[in-house]
């Protein structure tokens, strides 16, 4: 799907040393942010000095809301098809590693591109999602949800997924103490029907209907974090305790969710 240049393995660079360059130099370190577009980093340059890794990626971004809609297509279109199973051969380094850590399997090639096709001709652009945010299950959902989706809708949707997959890498090419941004985590509290801790409560995480794992709640009725950091990503989960299943999803993989599960004559309810 979304890809960047060739350096997926460049060194990474201080902030400080990035503000310093020449705009040149700039825009040659963060070659790669952006798919085949060196002169994003080239237009940010005079807003140099940034104080931050976040005020960078602002100013990257302001370059592009800059652009009209007929250069923000043509931009879009710099972006490859998302793929699965055996990669296309012209995908850049960045786009590579991408799109195989994704999770797809060779069994949906045939229908992404079924998907590719019809999002192409109705939206006049390649589907953008930000992979790393997304569990394989949820990349489908959406693309198959974001079809029926307005132009107008689909084509601002692309450049905010251009916004979430440019942070990341910035975060691996850039060191500054905001580098990373922010990750989030599953935290879980078990309680007894009249809310006291429940311990030594067994249970299990699901991702997508997969296993992920198993945890045993503390004194306090607490386990976890289940999930943090890049493990944590848009989709459909749910816990495992005394054989039922509670389903749960994950919105937002940049914020802490916090589950409660609550013992009643039922047996176990969730709640967020």
């Amino acid at each position: 799907m979304m890809a960047d240049g060739s350096a997926v393995n460049a060194p990474r660079v201080a902030l400080a040393a990035l503000n310093a360059m020449p705009a040149e130099g700039f825009a040659a370190a963060l070659e790669g942010i952006f798919e085949h577009a060196r002169w994003v980093a080239a237009g940010a340059a005079p807003a140099r000095p940034f104080p931050s890794v976040a005020a960078l990626h602002a100013g990257l971004m302001t370059v592009l809301r800059g652009l009209d809609e007929a250069e923000r297509v043509r931009f879009l279109n710099l972006h490859p098809e998302l793929s699965a199973g055996a990669l296309p051969v012209g995908l850049t380094a960045a786009s590579r590693e991408e799109q195989g850590g994704a999770g797809l399997a060779e069994t949906d090639a045939e229908e992404l591109a079924r998907l590719n096709a019809a999002y192409r001709s109705r939206h006049g652009i390649p589907f953008m999602i930000c992979l790393r945010r997304h569990t394989a299950a949820d990349v489908l959902r959406g693309f198959r949800a974001r079809l029926g989706r307005s132009v107008e809708e689909e084509r601002a949707r692309a450049m905010e997924e251009v916004g979430h997959v440019s942070r990341l890498r910035l975060a691996a090419r850039v060191e500054a103490p905001d580098a990373e941004p922010p990750r989030g985590a599953i935290l879980l509290r078990a309680l007894e029907r009249a809310g006291a801790p429940f311990a030594g409560l067994r249970l299990t995480l699901q991702i997508e209907g997969t296993a992920a794992g198993e945890w045993t709640t503390d004194a306090a009725g607490r386990a976890g974090p289940l999930l943090a950091g890049e493990a944590l990503k848009i989709g459909r989960y749910a816990i495992l305790a005394d054989g039922a299943a509670l389903p749960f999803e994950v919105a937002d993989p940049a914020a802490d969710l916090a589950l409660r599960l609550q013992g009643g004559a039922g047996g176990w309810r969730l709640t967020l």
